[in-house]
């Protein structure tokens, strides 16, 4: 029949019985494979019915056999609090977010809701960030739970508001838990700090950290805060000895004294009375960070109030009032010390330190040669040891800064940040060399940290590095470590 295919003429009634019958033939072949294909595919159907059953019974006896079901709850639990302080370091992470630690450990399976409920300290952590629109009304529900699950241990509560769009006092959410505080950041717009005017001074028992920032104005409408009150839930908050304040107005000034005796301070922002006056006792306190834009006297003040201070830190962009002054002044237990005013000669002059060990300055501004002397009398005043750190982020001269590097030679660690003083003149300074009195120049100096250096100083840099670090010229100290991150020179 193959002629047919080729052309287009007829067939003649012979080849036309003939093509039916291979037709029918053809159709009873075909519905006996289909038989067979039905058959294949009803076996191949049981066959995978049977391989997915089978996958599960394996799945469930590997489950059976498992390490995690061999690990002690103690281990599980402390695994399941290692993922919570991950979760906990991303600023975006909400305790209310159910696909985060500790909500998503408690939905894998009923060992680990088990665990999960029976490791208080995994519902301790009550952080809400980025809230930039109103709850619904069972928004806060959760924060109960927590409070339960965590039976007895202590809180921590963090809020983070971008907005000042938001309705309600949202501080008041941690009303009914602030005896349990043991800390307390909140960064918001001064608005919302209404809510802290409410509460008494006996809300804060536990508290040991206080964390509060003024976050900058947001745009759109402003929250009306026509209100001005004392924060006094602070004020004999017994165990309170780490604080932490930025952003913040400025201290008090005028008719009203900023103090309440030993125990507080209070603020304003600019000619108005701030919307808060937070007060705080400061004579327990081992730990202050202070950011302010206002005079420093206040701060000053604030220092010499603060006697069991341990490390302080300020940063402020004003200088200080040109008749004031305080008593002298020793505090005895500072251990580190952290400044970037433009005037800390003034700043130090009334205060003594005889434990200072870390001492850094920071600043765009020049070490003058009044800087550099109030430096040194300082350390005569108060005789202390730098065995840590002192970072200078300032601009200076090199022969300025002689005097004090002398007077303070136990440092151990010399960190020069964004200084454009480290030149080729301090690097020649500080190479070790046979000079009456410059062998004695940071003899014991462990750890050089030097940032953005310019290329063009690297041979001075090279050749106090060896005359410290090899000890080729002399048997100078030994510099065991030395860290040059951005310095702009080659290799």
């Amino acid at each position: 029949m193959s002629h047919l295919r080729l052309r287009n003429s007829a067939p003649t009634e012979h080849e036309t019985n003939a093509i039916r019958q291979r037709i029918l033939d053809m159709g009873t072949q075909k519905r006996k494979i289909d038989a067979e294909i039905l058959v294949l595919v009803d076996r191949l159907d049981t066959h995978g019915r049977r391989s997915l059953a089978l996958q599960e019974e394996m799945t469930v006896l590997r489950a059976t056999i498992s390490p995690f079901r061999r690990l002690p709850v103690e281990v599980l639990s402390r695994i399941f609090l290692a993922s919570l302080a991950d979760a906990l370091s991303s600023p975006s992470y909400r305790s209310d977010d159910i696909r985060q630690p500790p909500h998503v450990l408690a939905r894998v399976c009923s060992a680990w809701r088990t665990v999960a409920l029976d490791t208080p300290e995994l519902w301790c952590a009550i952080h809400l960030a980025d809230l930039e629109k109103p709850w619904d009304g069972d928004g806060a529900l959760f924060i109960p739970t927590f409070a339960e699950r965590s039976r007895r241990s202590p809180l921590h509560f963090k809020m983070s508001i971008s907005s000042n769009k938001l309705l309600g006092l949202w501080l008041s959410v941690m009303w009914p838990i602030s005896e349990r505080l043991e800390s307390l950041t909140v960064c918001t717009p001064e608005g919302y700090l209404q809510a802290l005017i409410g509460m008494t001074s006996a809300m804060f028992p536990a508290l040991i950290t206080l964390d509060l920032t003024v976050s900058p104005k947001p745009q759109g409408p402003s929250v009306v805060m026509d209100f001005v009150g004392e924060i006094d839930a602070f004020t004999t908050a017994p165990s309170l000895v780490t604080v932490r304040l930025s952003g913040l107005p400025g201290f008090a000034r005028g008719n009203r004294s900023p103090l309440d005796g030993n125990r507080g301070l209070s603020m304003i922002r600019g000619n108005r009375q701030a919307v808060f006056e937070p007060r705080l006792p400061l004579s327990q306190l081992t730990e202050l960070q202070l950011h302010c834009d206002d005079d420093l006297f206040e701060a000053r003040q604030i220092l010499s109030l603060s006697v069991a201070l341990e490390t302080f830190s300020l940063e402020c962009c004003s200088s200080i009032g040109p008749t004031i002054d305080i008593p002298n002044c020793v505090l005895p237990k500072m251990r580190s010390l952290s400044l970037n005013v433009p005037d800390f000669a003034r700043f130090l002059k009334p205060f003594s330190f005889p434990g200072l060990r870390e001492l850094m300055l920071e600043g765009n501004y020049e070490l003058t040669a009044e800087e550099v002397n109030a430096l040194i009398q300082l350390h005569a005043k108060s005789r202390f040891e730098l065995h840590s750190r002192a970072v200078l982020c300032l601009s200076f001269e090199a022969k300025a800064i002689v005097p004090f590097l002398l007077c303070t030679w136990s440092l151990k660690h010399l960190s020069l940040i964004d200084s454009v003083s480290a030149d080729k003149d301090l690097f020649g300074i500080l190479t070790y060399s046979g000079e009456p009195g410059m062998h004695m120049l940071i003899p014991d100096l462990e750890e050089l940290t030097i940032v953005h250096t310019p290329f063009k100083y690297v041979a001075a840099l090279k050749k106090m590095l060896q005359s410290r670090w090899w000890g080729d010229e002399g048997g100078g100290s030994t510099v065991h470590q030395w860290l040059l991150p951005y310095c702009n020179m080659p290799g």
